[in-house]
């Protein structure tokens, strides 16, 4: 791979070996001292899907077998290799080509300290977090995400636990490892995050769920999403106006509220942020927890609302055979919502886990 070196080890069966960095042409800053050049066309296309801390966090050799794989599968040149190292650059050239298109909106606060991430749950957006982010901000840097198919992140046309945390899993590097903080659906994601990438997350804590399937809750959320369909964008003259119109269908004031916080204007037309269709039509795989064999020894907060349903010991079990590292803390007085309805308890017992 450097100074000239071609990749071989199977790489005709993706028509024609490249020679990928000419010893003429000079080295990149822009890949980091991988010894890449941007010159050529698979790098060039490796560039445009994979982001500076994927680069950091994969050997050489790697990251251009993944260049090529890129090259041949964008060029329609082969089938899928056999060789180990082959097929390892294969999957994860697939899974930089799926998240590609899939931009995930994220704010930043903090300028120095160890890197903090925020994970919202179902309808919600990464402002969500502002508040205890902003309580982290002095000593740490935290990064607030909108997930896939909310907030101002891009919609896709699938869902799976999976490929949300491999979308999310391109924010990070292993030489930067994260603490993901994340509620619901968000920490859902996290967990798989931590599974399948432990090379990325310091810590994880997550925020009243657990990692088994739920039927909870799924007709009222179908009912949330039906009444925010049903809203005619085209006659919609103000928010107060959608807030009427939902109350029949959405009562309880906080959650509507929470509901029109994705209500955006573009212009002189409403849209809703939500990819409705999408998550009205997953909403079964939403509440569910997918088939995973990894394991992991990432140290686990696990807070769960007293009140809430969703942190039982019966689900203990299910949280210790995936993490090694699990300590569990139950807050009072409160429910699914905890970080929402016992925030200062909630920054205490997050601060000391984190610092």
């Amino acid at each position: 791979m450097r100074d000239g070196v071609e990749i071989d080890a199977g790489v005709g069966a993706w028509s024609g070996r490249q020679n990928l960095v000419p010893a003429r042409q000079e080295r990149s800053a822009e890949l980091l001292g991988t010894g890449l050049s941007t010159h050529d066309p698979p790098v060039q296309m490796l560039l445009t899907v994979a982001p500076a801390q994927y680069l950091h966090s994969r050997n050489v050799e790697h990251v251009g077998h993944v260049a090529l794989a890129l090259h041949a599968q964008r060029c329609g040149l082969a089938s899928r290799p056999t060789t180990p190292a082959l097929t390892e650059a294969w999957a994860d050239a697939d899974r930089l080509a799926r998240v590609s298109a899939r931009t995930l909106n994220v704010s930043e606060l903090g300028e120095s300290g160890s890197r903090i991430a925020f994970c919202h749950g179902l309808f919600g957006q990464g402002k969500n977090w502002t508040q205890p982010g902003k309580a982290l901000a002095s000593e740490h840097r935290v990064t607030l995400i909108d997930m896939p198919n909310h907030g101002r992140s891009a919609w896709t046309e699938t869902f799976s636990y999976a490929d949300m945390a491999d979308s999310v899993a391109t924010l990070f590097s292993a030489d930067d490892p994260v603490t993901l903080v994340g509620h619901s659906m968000g920490v859902k994601v996290g967990m798989v995050l931590a599974l399948r990438h432990p090379d990325l997350v310091a810590k994880l804590v997550v925020v009243d769920v657990s990692p088994v399937s739920y039927d909870a809750g799924r007709r009222e959320f179908a009912g949330y999403i039906e009444a925010m369909k049903a809203l005619d964008m085209t006659t919609l003259a103000s928010r107060a106006d959608a807030d009427t119109a939902l109350r029949s269908a959405v009562p309880h004031t906080t959650v509507r509220s929470f509901l029109l916080q994705n209500l955006r204007r573009e212009g002189d037309q409403w849209r809703w942020q939500l990819n409705l269709r999408l998550l009205g039509d997953q909403l079964e795989a939403l509440g569910g927890w997918p088939d995973i064999d990894e394991t992991s020894d990432v140290p686990v907060l696990w807070i769960g609302g007293a009140n809430s349903p969703y942190v039982l010991d019966d689900y203990a079990p299910a949280m210790e055979q995936l993490f090694s590292r699990v300590r569990r803390v139950s807050i009072k007085n409160a429910g699914h919502w905890v970080h929402s309805e016992q925030p200062d308890v909630f920054l205490d017992v997050l601060k000391r886990f984190v610092d």
